[in-house]
């Protein structure tokens, strides 16, 4: 049994270590991804979006 328990211990040390480091690693690519995709322009689109809150809420869009 002492074996076991030592295992266990190693385990209960080592998982947590590695599920941080690999949250780490997620987090970093994802913000990565981020910056590539806001860096993205297709052609010279000037975006405009427009709203009107009253009770027949219209929302248009003018794409030019």
């Amino acid at each position: 049994m002492g074996v076991l328990n030592i295992i266990e211990k190693i385990v209960s040390i080592i998982c947590p270590i590695i599920s941080i480091v690999i949250s780490i690693i997620a987090l970093c690519k994802s913000n990565d991804a981020i910056k590539q995709v806001n860096k993205i322009k297709i052609g010279n689109i000037d975006k405009k979006q427009e709203s009107d809150n009253n009770n027949n809420s219209t929302i248009t869009q003018n794409m030019k």
